[in-house]
């Protein structure tokens, strides 16, 4: 279903000068550099001077009047979460920009780009909706849009190296300013920062700022620091606490790490082919020479505190210790499901990871590691890597793949919220879309149809006397009725009953021979490069299929929130979510009331759906109540509509509706409780206000057992939960207790006439 994520915006902003803030804004961006002059606004467009003034005095996040000269202005800032390795997970407050940062300055040419380079998507519409631009040309938006921001450029984390930072989003490279700016291929053994760019959150910022690194490590450290010159403003010594960092000791520091780094590169490669001389008593005295410092020399010039940080070495010494600690720190030695990439060189899950302990996990298993006996990976078809999926994806391909009559499934998205490994690493592939599986062909196809992944499942190797269910395959066939049926199911004698076991020993063996099998006095060849049995008499071909035997105890629960509610934070209490126009959600519910309101002079502006879980669970905790409460005959779930006052709606959302405070005020006609109405145009007219600009008009979900007819003042005292005006046909429902409605979705109206 889609839908878009949008914030609890302050509807104040739809004033009544909205056209004129939206004219002016189009009259500017037809202007050299999006400004003029109040003369030309008034001579060329007539508009006055003082309507002017009012607009940019009322709209200052998108005009500014300077000396009779208005100049269009945008406020807006790129999203820094939408493009971390988790994605914005503000679930609807975020009130700024998702789109690719590089395509904004016109620097991403990667068609598929997982960022977007789509401008009018329906979260980037609502925020341009805000100031005003939901008009212009989408060229003219993205002038003003990078005009108004900065090209993004790579660093190193200041913060992360100052042990500080503890931001997942951070677009801030985290590894050690020492060993970029330094050597890349050295580390102290004592520091415990990241010294590899091989990981998530690397390899994540180097895709979205593109940045190849399908190089050596010391080339493409060295292409950081020549591309991005915001590398070499790291600062890479932290001094101690307490005494005050001037900017001359860090200039000075990132200066002498810089030389350190070029004396260190010569001393690799001397430009005569000779070693480099020692430094004598007359290098030293040579200070206005042009001859490069040696390390010493560079950190006899640092201050006192930080004198011992570079020590010099022979090149023969520097290689040998720098062989040692690339080897024990860069080479990953066994692989695990939970990590990103799945590379193994026997395709098989290691028996001893899943039942005990490996021997061989310390000095390198060539299997896969895995807390289970099967896992899922997926690949690109570009490059030779492939990636694990996440334990939810795997078991959900596990549980349909073991069912021989399931041809595909649909993935669930990848929830950022949920922490599970390796899905960080997975989103620079598989986005926020959502895959198709195609077990026939053992491909993913996105949402679009136009990108297709390679799919694969790796399962436990085999163990003498130790049945792996996960590792049993059952071979089926089709028959007459279009049911999978096992071999040797319907079989007479014991070799035929234990023929699915043959026919995989056989497949396993020789797998490009075909088999030929007797089954009833009937001869089958089975032939595994097109999977079909052909019967050598009657010529009769059925398909077969291979899958492994069910395994998994699939446990049937109530879900306790809605399955179309968009996934949220244990920690939200409320989020309101904006349909899209085009959802079978919006449509059902536009269906609902359209013809209603328009009787009315009213026109549907906007429709949200309000995800309330805990108002969610008391609602349904009291319907299975009352269902199984004996004395309640009858229960009826009704939808029923309520306008409200601006003012409250926030308070309706979070709390829900609640009659001492939102209708204590008003005559209630048929007693004390929350009236509702049946009819939404009638709901509509029982409000202060009714001609205002804009309305406000709730869908709620009411529970109704016992009923009674109005008026009477304390309904729960005499025994009824309900009071309508009729009981056959009721207009009126009013209700007191909280627990027997919800207030399903908001909808925002506008008057028309």
């Amino acid at each position: 279903m889609e839908e878009t994520h949008v914030a609890t915006w302050n509807d104040s902003s739809d004033h009544d000068d909205s056209f004129a803030v939206k004219r002016l804004m189009v009259i500017l961006a037809r202007c050299p550099d999006f400004k003029a002059s109040l003369l030309e606004l008034l001579e060329k467009h007539n508009l006055h001077p003082r309507e002017v003034r009012e607009i940019t005095s009322k709209n200052p996040s998108c005009f500014i009047l300077e000396c009779e000269i208005v100049r269009a202005r945008l406020q807006l800032d790129l999203c820094p979460s939408h493009f971390g390795l988790e994605g914005c997970q503000k679930l609807g407050s975020c009130n700024k920009l998702h789109i690719c940062p590089r395509y904004v300055h016109n620097l991403c040419s990667e068609r598929q780009c997982f960022l977007g380079h789509t401008w009018r998507t329906n979260h980037n519409n609502i925020v341009f909706t805000q100031i005003h631009i939901d008009t212009l040309p989408v060229s003219i938006i993205h002038m003003l849009v990078k005009l108004t921001t900065r090209p993004p450029q790579l660093s190193i984390c200041k913060e992360y190296n100052n042990k500080q930072c503890n931001n997942p989003n951070c677009g801030k490279l985290h590894i050690c300013a020492k060993s970029v700016l330094g050597d890349a291929r050295t580390h102290h053994k004592k520091c415990q920062l990241n010294h590899s760019l091989m990981t998530q959150q690397c390899q994540f910022l180097f895709r979205t700022h593109g940045i190849a690194t399908n190089d050596s490590q010391i080339n493409v450290v060295t292409s950081l620091v020549s591309d991005s010159p915001d590398l070499s403003d790291s600062k890479p010594v932290t001094p101690p606490q307490g005494e005050k960092r001037d900017k001359v000791t860090e200039n000075s520091i990132t200066a002498s790490l810089n030389k350190q780094k070029r004396v260190r590169k010569k001393a690799k490669n001397p430009a005569n082919g000779r070693p480099p001389l020692p430094a004598d008593s007359s290098t030293e005295k040579s200070d206005t020479s042009n001859k490069p410092k040696t390390a010493k020399q560079l950190n006899d010039a640092l201050p006192d505190r930080l004198k011992g940080v570079v020590k010099d070495a022979s090149p023969d010494e520097t290689h040998e210790k720098e062989q040692i600690k690339t080897e024990d720190f860069f080479i990953y030695k066994t692989c695990w499901s939970v990590d990103v990439l799945g590379n193994v060189d026997i395709q098989e899950i290691c028996c001893d990871s899943v039942e005990g302990l490996c021997a061989k996990e310390a000095t390198g298993c060539p299997r896969l590691h895995a807390p289970q006996h099967f896992q899922w990976q997926i690949s690109d078809l570009v490059s030779p890597n492939w990636y694990n999926l996440p334990v939810l994806h795997a078991k959900c391909l596990e549980i349909s793949y073991c069912d021989p009559a399931q041809d595909n499934i649909t993935l669930p998205r990848l929830d950022p919220s949920t922490q599970s490994p390796p899905i960080d690493g997975l989103l620079p592939i598989l986005g926020r879309d959502v895959w198709k599986a195609d077990f026939q062909k053992l491909e993913l196809t996105n949402s679009l149809s136009d990108k297709k992944l390679q799919l694969r499942r790796l399962c436990t190797e085999p163990v003498a006397d130790l049945n792996i269910m996960a590792s049993n395959y059952i071979w089926y066939f089709l028959d007459d009725s279009n049911a999978w049926v096992p071999f040797g199911s319907n079989a007479e004698n014991p070799y035929a009953k234990s023929l699915s076991a043959k026919i995989e020993k056989h497949f396993s063996q020789k797998r490009c021979q075909k088999i030929k099998m007797v089954v009833n006095n009937h001869t089958y060849i089975l032939d595994f490069l097109t999977m079909c049995q052909a019967n050598e008499k009657t010529n009769t071909v059925r398909n077969v299929r291979r899958r492994p035997g069910h395994h998994l105890d699939v446990k049937k629960e109530t879900p306790l929130l809605p399955h179309t509610w968009t996934p949220m934070y244990p920690e939200t209490q409320m989020v309101q979510f904006l349909l899209s126009t085009s959802s079978s959600e919006y449509l059902k519910i536009a269906a609902l009331i359209q013809r209603p309101l328009a009787t009315e002079g009213l026109k549907i502006v906007r429709i949200r759906r309000i995800q309330n879980p805990q108002l969610w669970r008391n609602f349904q905790c009291t319907k299975k109540s009352l269902k199984a409460d004996s004395r309640v005959s009858s229960l009826e779930d009704l939808q029923v509509f309520k306008s409200i006052r601006s003012s409250l709606r926030g308070s309706i959302c979070s709390a829900n509706f609640d009659w001492k405070d939102h209708e204590a005020t008003t005559n209630m006609k048929y007693g004390q409780g929350i009236h509702f109405y049946t009819d939404p145009s009638v709901a509509c007219k029982n409000i202060e206000g009714y001609r205002a600009t804009f309305q406000y008009l709730f869908v709620v979900r009411v529970l109704v057992t016992s009923k009674t007819k109005g008026p009477i003042l304390q309904p729960l005292l005499k025994g009824y939960d309900t009071v309508v005006d009729n009981t056959s046909k009721p207009t009126v429902i009013v209700k007191c207790d909280k627990n027997h409605y919800y207030p399903e979705y908001l909808i925002t109206m506008h008057s028309v006439i």
